[in-house]
Formats: C-alpha cells, sequence, structure tokens
C-alpha cells in the first residue's frame, strides 16, 4: 500500500535514541569493567548527553522514543525520570544490551521479561516498542516479543515503510532503520575497548547532516519512514549535539510528520489496509 501519514503528509520521520550507558561494553567483555576511561566514555551518555538531547526536544517540541537497556535504566533512574518527565516513551533494548542471537531462547525469554517488569515499574506502564541491541536477532526475537504485549520492533533494514511481521496471527510492527541513519559510525571512538577498538572516523558535522537530510529526500520520494538512530553518548556530545537540531528543523522544513514510535505504530495500526 501507498504511506499515508496525518494531514497528507508525504514522510514521518522518527527521532529515536538508544542510550546504551557502559552496557554495551560489559555485554561485549566484562574485562571492560576494568578500564575506568573506556567506561566513563559510555557513563557520558546517561550522566550529561541524555540531558543535552532532552532540552533540545524540549526545545523543538519533539515528543520521542528512548530505547533503554534496563540495566542502564536502574543504574541511572534519574535518566529515565528525565525521559518520562519529558513526556518521551520508553522502549526495549535488552537488559545489559546483550545480542539475542546468541542466547538461548530461554535466556531470551527471561531477558525480555525482566526488561517489561522494569520498564513497567519505572514508568508505570508496560513498554509496547522494542529495538535489537546491537541491531540484530534471533529467529524467535519477533515471536517472543508479541507474545509478551510488544506491539512494534526497530530493527530491520528491508524497507522504508512500515510493514507487519508474518507471525501466524501475532501482530508486530516494523518501523525499519538503517546505518546511514546511526550516529554511531560516524564518531564512535573507544580505542581501548575489548574484545576488539571501536575507531570509527569522526566525521564533521555537515557531512553527517548532510547524509541524513539525503536519506530523509529519498524517503520523502517514496512517502516511507525516516528512522534516526542516535546514542546520548554519541550525540550528546557539544560538538555533535548540532546535528540533531538540524535535522530535526530539515524534517519540519520538509513538513515532516515527526512522531515518536507509539505514535505511529497507533497510526499504522489506524489505516483501513495496513501494509
Amino acid at each position: 500500500m501507498d504511506p499515508t501519514w496525518p494531514g497528507g503528509r508525504t514522510v514521518a520521520a522518527f527521532f529515536s535514541f538508544d542510550l546504551d550507558g557502559e552496557a554495551w561494553l560489559l555485554a561485549v567483555d566484562r574485562r571492560n569493567a576494568e578500564l575506568p576511561i573506556t567506561m566513563s566514555q559510555a557513563a557520558y551518555g546517561p550522566k550529561v548527553g541524555v540531558y543535552r538531547i532532552l532540552d533540545v526536544l524540549a526545545e523543538l517540541e519533539v515528543r520521542s522514543t528512548f530505547f533503554v537497556p534496563t540495566w542502564v535504566a536502574e543504574r541511572y533512574p534519574g535518566a529515565v525520570e528525565a525521559i518520562l518527565a519529558g513526556g518521551h516513551e520508553l522502549g526495549l533494548h535488552g537488559h545489559m544490551h546483550e545480542r539475542p542471537d546468541l542466547l538461548s531462547e530461554q535466556e531470551e525469554v527471561e531477558v525480555v521479561e525482566r526488561s517489561i517488569r522494569i520498564l513497567t515499574e519505572m514508568s508505570g506502564r508496560p513498554p509496547i516498542g522494542h529495538r535489537a541491541p546491537v541491531a540484530e536477532i534471533s529467529p524467535a526475537t519477533n515471536r517472543i516479543l508479541a507474545e509478551r504485549g510488544v506491539q512494534y520492533t526497530s530493527t530491520y533494514m528491508d524497507s522504508v515503510v512500515p510493514y507487519f511481521h508474518n507471525l501466524d496471527g501475532l501482530s508486530l510492527l516494523e518501523l525499519p532503520m538503517h546505518w546511514v541513519a546511526d550516529d554511531w559510525g560516524f564518531a564512535m571512538v573507544s580505542p581501548n575497548a575489548y574484545p576488539a577498538p571501536h575507531v570509527n572516523p569522526v566525521m564533521t558535522n555537515d557531512h553527517v547532516v548532510s547524509l541524513w537530510s539525503a536519506e530523509l529526500e529519498g524517503i520523502r520520494e517514496v512517502g516511507g519512514l525516516f528512522t534516526l538512530v542516535n546514542h546520548p553518548q554519541v550525540t550528546g556530545r557539544p560538538y555533535r549535539i548540532d546535528t540533531l537540531r538540524r535535522i530535526i528543523m530539515h524534517a519540519r522544513d520538509i513538513d515532516a510528520w515527526i512522531a515518536n514510535g507509539e505514535e505511529i505504530n497507533a497510526h499504522w495500526r489506524s489505516l483501513p489496509t495496513p501494509g
């Protein structure tokens, strides 16, 4: 079907954030716990970066979704409180940022159920959205999520238009994403991390915004959904925060419908013939 966005708009924009904190380092190698500086760079996200991002979202009156590993949520409850106070949505992102494809099915079930319980306790409502840590899942992930009331996920890269997964009667909506609109590859540098260093090239803001803008405009041509994936430990840095402000303003300039995951999910499910 041709996408139909509110108000006759020809594109939607989903500005989302993965608040990974130090969990991503501990998930890949516990030896990282013994690297104070490496860990401190990741801790910048929930300690500082998330608040800078929340300030920009408040300034521009944008509601977003924050996908938060529940280990991070419990370690930094003030960050979660600030996210909720800003009117934003919390989504599932593992407990310790575990890769689902490296877990047994029972282990994956335990992670999902634990994460749902913790976010429900912290927010007062069960989460309905999910993004897989490291953007990978197991063959069982989507079924596990749908069976536990999760309504949408945002991890697949095979479309620029939302669609429903085929789960034999279960309902799970996909809000597609892609690496080109993810800040990690354009700036994340962690040279001492185990088991291997992360040394991505640090691109200029103009370069990053030009790529994101080109993706947004290309998606508008087909009436799709632009999904931005940002990490507070990256985009929350002082030099980088302006990329977020600029891409939101560009979305406004082209009259995109800007919504969080919950709103996009509700809209897509309201269409007479969902795709």
